[in-house]
């Protein structure tokens, strides 16, 4: 108590007493609004996130390794079998990403990606918007797959996982996954949170491990077609892999504008560059698509009386 009635003393006028008590206590701060962390931002990350050394909440090893705020978040990665992935080891190669689809442009993507012979990554939503099901695209998604993209889930309808309830997590993954076996046949063996949330949440981690899930996917470059104008977007792609370093790309198919004009842009700077292209799986040394995947079963046709969704199974996490 002497010590610190002492900085008080000596200290208070410029406030360093407050800033020390909390560095001594950070849990103390309320949790972050805009996953800024640390003793810059004064906040503490949510959903287990980690606190990077920059002041960022995360969940890769950028985040949780060298430089990690302890204090502010957690500051290890779990040794569960889970791997994270948020880049290429590939030199030079960049692997688009693309999240929230498929939607009835995506076929232009796909179009956009074949006219190049490139090699994307696709994870996908059951019914994350009221107009759009996942069976009445059933034929899209069934092109990515032959197409020899990878399919990752992105469960059934893009809730914050960080403050769903066990039960809305289970439900999250097995209706996605429901559908994503009548229409592939296949058990998907990568995940991508929504909005890159709560990778380290004990409950998901385990309920993943559960289901067969071997791989986290993240990124490393956020192209913001999410928050901002396509002008804007395009403008500000050729910094982000201006460093020609292996990136593995952000973007959302469910945006029209991204798949027919940002997509082509980005292909077009991105060889302007020397970069070549592939999947998150393939520039991470996995290129049999063999590897992406556990079949379990044949592609079914279409039952009508099953393969649907309904107002009710769009959930805001709290089920």
């Amino acid at each position: 108590m002497a010590t610190i009635k002492f900085l008080f003393i000596l200290l208070s006028t410029t406030n360093i007493l407050y800033v020390f008590c909390q560095f001594t206590n950070p849990s103390s701060y309320p949790l972050s609004p805009d996953a800024s962390c640390g003793t810059e931002h004064n906040f503490y990350c949510p959903n287990y996130d980690c606190c990077s050394k920059n002041g960022f909440c995360g969940g890769t090893t950028a985040h949780c390794g060298k430089g990690c705020q302890t204090g502010y978040g957690t500051c290890s990665i779990p040794k569960d079998g889970l791997k994270s992935i948020e880049t290429c080891k590939k030199k030079k190669t960049l692997a688009f990403s693309f999240d929230d689809g498929p939607r009835p442009w995506t076929y232009h993507a796909l179009a956009a990606l074949n006219k190049s012979s490139i090699k994307a990554s696709f994870f996908v939503n059951g019914h994350n918007y009221i107009d759009f099901c996942i069976y009445d695209h059933a034929e899209i998604l069934q092109q990515i797959y032959n197409d020899g993209h990878l399919i990752g889930a992105h469960t059934w309808s893009h809730v914050h996982l960080g403050s769903a309830s066990p039960k809305e997590i289970d439900f999250q993954l097995d209706t996605l996954e429901l559908a994503i076996k009548r229409i592939l046949g296949v058990k998907l063996l990568y995940f991508r949170p929504p909005f890159g949330e709560s990778v380290m949440n004990p409950y998901l981690r385990k309920a993943l491990i559960r289901r067969g899930y071997k791989y986290i996917a993240l990124w490393d470059v956020d192209t913001r077609d999410w928050a901002t104008d396509l002008v804007t977007a395009m403008k500000g792609f050729p910094a982000l892999i201006s460093d020609k370093k292996p990136h593995v790309s952000l973007m959302h198919d469910r945006i029209n504008t991204t798949v027919d004009s940002l997509l082509p842009f980005a292909i077009d700077t991105a060889k302007k560059l020397g970069y070549k292209f592939d999947t998150m799986a393939g520039c991470n040394g996995q290129p049999n698509k063999h590897d992406w995947y556990k079949v379990i079963g044949k592609p079914e046709n279409r039952d009508y009386k099953t393969w649907h969704c309904n107002p009710n199974d769009i959930h805001n996490g709290t089920l």
